[in-house]
């Protein structure tokens, strides 16, 4: 009887055993997550959350198994953006509007990677001590998003948003994005836009005299080289004269008579001397 006993303790200790050694959750501190490799198998393509039952077979070999422990905490990036509408400086200056058309927008994005990134990132060589600048670097791809985001939105030929509807455009950019990251909260928490209606209109104004401008710069060429033309053939006829008074001196004389006397017997005034 005592070495059933004996024997039923023995097994009881080394189930014990393969129960705790096999099982992952019990070494991970709260609100933490492993991502396992074994030499058997490799990856594990999902990460084991802290407080959720695990036990892998892989751990009872020896040296068989790598578990790295990652420590996920939601990430806070604050971002302002400032700039000014297509062209603004050119529209303000045409009706005297100055920074009329300047926008400014802070806000602040709470955003939290999903674990299922985890083992992606850990086979990237992205470990769990590397964990903090990846997460710098990454909030620099969040800012750009925004940025991007806002960009299009203010200066799009659109109606500017509300700051409610501007909060949900981004949301929305950021997890198309990134679909590894789930998006907690953004607020914004300061949003001066121009007069989109008097920058309509001062656009239209100023495209209205620049059209005016080239119209009239055309019809001035055009002018100028009608003129020129005229000019040209003028200047060709005199020299058909020249040539002819030239071979017939005579004709100056004739000239001369016909206009003090108002008369031409021979009619040579209505004949053509240059092109036609």
């Amino acid at each position: 009887m005592k070495k059933f006993v004996f024997a039923i303790i023995i097994l009881a200790l080394a189930a014990g055993a393969v129960f705790v050694v096999g099982s992952i959750h019990l070494f991970l501190p709260p609100n933490s997550y492993a991502v396992v490799f074994s030499k058997t198998d490799g990856w594990e393509p999902e990460p084991f959350a802290a407080g959720n039952f695990a036990w892998l077979w892989q751990r009872l070999l020896p040296t068989n198994t790598t578990v790295f422990v990652y420590t996920i905490e939601p990430d806070r990036v604050s971002i302002s953006e400032s700039g000014s509408l297509p062209s603004a400086a050119v529209y303000a200056e045409h009706i005297g509007a100055g920074n009329a058309f300047d926008y400014a927008v802070d806000l602040d994005v709470t955003y939290k990677v999903r674990p299922s990134l985890l083992p992606i990132l850990a086979q990237d060589d992205v470990l769990p001590d590397d964990l903090p600048e990846w997460r710098k670097v990454f909030a620099d791809s969040i800012r750009a998003a925004v940025h991007a985001e806002v960009s299009n939105v203010i200066r799009g030929d659109t109606t500017f948003p509300t700051a409610d509807a501007l909060s949900d455009l981004i949301s929305t950019r950021i997890s198309t994005t990134f679909p590894d990251v789930e998006v907690r909260t953004t607020v914004v928490s300061r949003m001066n836009l121009p007069d989109r209606e008097l920058f309509e209109q001062a656009r239209t104004s100023y495209s209205r005299e620049l059209e005016a401008r080239t119209n009239a710069a055309i019809d001035a060429a055009a002018a100028a080289a009608v003129r020129d033309v005229t000019e040209a053939k003028q200047i060709e006829t005199l020299e058909r004269y020249g040539e002819v008074l030239s071979r017939y001196p005579v004709l100056l004389e004739y000239f001369v008579m016909a206009a003090e006397k108002g008369v031409d017997p021979l009619q040579l005034n209505a004949i053509p001397i240059g092109p036609q």
